[in-house]
């Protein structure tokens, strides 16, 4: 069975089981286990500066003046590999640098995680993300890859195809496409990201990284209560309208348009608030006869050959990074605290899934679907740009506070794509803040002074950084900078730079805007529908 078959049957399956469980009584939290009554929680922590990059150690990588980590001009590690999409297969020889987080303590047992970054990568350069955690015993996982991303599309010159990796699965957990998932019984509780950097053997391209984070949560019972709106007028952020059915059928090759390209048609509309995206000159070539390209090439830009699809959250927000914003997923306690995003003039791209039963306004269901939070009425109800729309004309909507909170926190443990200009404030900030050590991360060196470059604390017994046996077609040589292969599990927690917020939000002080309260139904984020 094909990967296309076995999404489709997949997609039934899904709505048979959605149908077959309307009318069955769920438990409330009051009726479950204590162990499953526990509230979700979600820890999200990003290093995205000189003093924070400066808290971890480095092996071939330094921090640039723009406080972004780059390869120095001769890094000693070396590691070759065989792009598995690439007509032609040949192993390529690649330097390396790797700069590996401090560990953070998550301050609660999580059972998931996902890892973000934003990083420049000209031509024939790339980076692999990944990420391990500790259990309560102090043993730790093993590394898992979480993503190898380009940003270009030009395979003839070097350009590898981006892609998720298969088949990690251990006793530890298991990686879906872009998700961390701990095995029963087996949660974590301290977390580490890596990330390395990777450009052709001779090459002078400057591969850089200027963020990563991790979110990691924790599963919970089912949220049934809607929170409070802090909302006294309407506000609607001005979101371009895009709808991702006119391109119903356009590049089959990219998953075929339409219904299936909910996260970049998203992607692309807060993009354009932002006045950013494609340029013209990159549009030429794009065959849409509906208009808006920018669409189509931010499907084929976000596009995970390994899933084969467009949906991979972190890969939208490596994308929309790409155009010099700050992007990252995280996970988020309910709508009041979107509001505080909307207030900050920030609009949310969301994940949701939900039956007809859940959510009747939308006119479908969806196992998996991206849309963008553009305001709330004054009422509390939520003001979207839902791509799933005949038209852009008809993409504006106004779902019901309640509905549209279930569907979103039980459908994706409340995920979304926080997407902003450098230097933005994000809620609760008068001014973008200064970076501080994350609160239970433990320093691997003391904060530098940058002047052009600062070099980070050297890693001990470097190996291979990048996995040797992980099917994808990688071997490694010996050489000074690389790692062995190790798998990775999840992380997260309070943003060093963004991580002290105190925001009334229902009535109540909501204290460090990062960590937050969620819940999870599957790992869906297909766009997927059932009429």
């Amino acid at each position: 069975m094909n990967r296309q078959t076995l999404r489709a049957a997949l997609s039934t399956l899904t709505a048979i089981g959605a149908v077959l469980m309307i009318g069955v009584p769920t438990a409330t939290a009051d009726e479950l286990p204590q162990s499953e009554a526990q509230p979700r929680t979600a820890d999200f922590q990003a290093w995205d500066s000189a003093a924070d990059f400066s808290l971890g150690e480095g092996t071939g990588v330094e921090i640039d003046r723009d406080e972004t980590l780059s390869l120095t001009s001769m890094p000693e590690g070396r590691t070759s590999y065989a792009d598995p999409f690439a007509d032609q297969r040949a192993a390529v020889e690649y330097e390396t640098g790797t700069w590996t987080s401090p560990v953070h303590d998550i301050g609660f047992e999580a059972s998931d995680a996902i890892v973000s970054w934003n990083a420049a990568t000209p031509t024939g350069t790339w980076v692999q993300s990944e990420m391990r955690g500790r259990h309560a015993d102090g043993t730790w996982t093993e590394w898992f890859v979480m993503g190898r991303w380009a940003s270009g599309m030009d395979f003839a010159a070097g350009d590898i195809h981006r892609t998720s990796v298969d088949g990690q699965s251990n006793a530890d957990g298991d990686v879906y496409t872009d998700t961390f998932s701990a095995a029963d019984g087996k949660p974590i509780v301290s977390d580490q990201a890596r990330v390395t950097l990777l450009r052709p053997v001779g090459a002078l391209a400057d591969v850089s990284v200027s963020l990563v984070s991790v979110v990691a949560s924790r599963l919970g019972a089912t949220t049934t209560k809607p929170s409070t709106t802090s909302m006294t007028k309407d506000m609607t952020l001005d979101v371009p309208q895009l709808s991702q059915e006119i391109h119903r059928g356009e590049y089959p090759e990219f998953d075929n348009g339409g219904e299936a390209w909910c996260s970049p048609t998203s992607s692309s509309m807060v993009l354009g608030y932002w006045k950013m995206g494609p340029k013209s000159a990159n549009l030429q070539s794009v065959i849409a006869p509906n208009g808006d390209p920018q669409v189509d090439w931010a499907a084929m830009h976000t596009y995970d050959f390994a899933y084969e699809g467009a949906g991979n959250w972190p890969f939208n927000s490596a994308y929309s990074a790409s155009f010099g914003l700050k992007s990252f997923v995280t996970r988020m306690q309910n709508l009041a605290e979107a509001e505080t995003y909307i207030a900050a003039g920030i609009p949310l791209v969301a994940s949701v899934a939900f039956t007809r039963a859940e959510l009747p306004q939308a006119g479908y269901s969806t196992n998996g679907h991206l849309l963008v939070i553009v305001g709330f009425t004054a009422a509390g109800d939520v003001i979207v740009n839902d791509p799933y729309s005949p038209t852009n004309e008809e993409v504006r909507r106004i779902y019901p506070r309640a509905n549209f909170e279930q569907v979103w926190l039980n459908g994706s443990n409340g995920t979304a794509y926080i997407t902003l200009p450098q230097g933005h404030p994000l809620p609760g900030e008068a001014s973008p803040v200064s970076p501080v050590a994350p609160t239970g991360s433990t320093p691997a060196n003391p904060e530098p002074t940058p002047t052009d470059k600062t070099s980070l604390a050297t890693q001990p017994t470097p190996t291979s950084p990048v996995s040797t046996d992980d099917q994808q077609g990688i071997s490694s040589s010996s050489g000074g900078g690389g790692r062995p292969k190790q798998q990775l599990a999840q992380t997260g927690s309070a943003m060093a730079a963004w991580h002290v917020v105190a925001a009334a939000a229902s009535g109540a002080a909501l204290i460090g805007l990062f960590t937050v309260m969620v819940g999870r139904r599957g790992n869906a984020r297909r766009c997927a529908r059932s009429m």
